[in-house]
């Protein structure tokens, strides 16, 4: 029962990727015919006349647009790696100031 159960699942999943398949090679076939569809074409950054272009600027390369200064940001930043660094060091002063506490608190009571 589960063995019939597994192979109809199999089945339709092969049903499924020969279809997928049939639909690639038909859109494969298009391309190399020249066919393109115009979402392919808007997709590959393609701008029809009168089209829109929209930039943003991007943080991370620390490029300017022209109507910006190239002066640094007066914000502070930190690199995602320091800060983990600072986070394993504060939690490790912590952990040793409880346990010094405790070590300290055992001793007092057992005197």
């Amino acid at each position: 029962m589960k063995l019939r159960g597994e192979f109809e699942s199999l089945k339709q999943r092969i049903s499924v990727l020969e279809q997928e398949n049939r639909s690639l090679e038909e859109q494969l076939d298009r391309y190399s015919a020249g066919e393109y569809s115009e979402r392919d074409i808007v997709s590959s950054g393609y701008v029809t006349s009168g089209g829109k272009i929209i930039s943003f600027q991007d943080n991370e390369t620390g490029g300017s647009s022209p109507g910006q200064s190239s002066e640094p940001a007066s914000r502070f930043e930190i690199d995602l790696g320091h800060l983990r660094i600072i986070w394993i060091l504060f939690s490790l002063i912590i952990a040793f100031y409880y346990f010094k506490k405790r070590s300290s608190g055992v001793d007092e009571y057992h005197g």
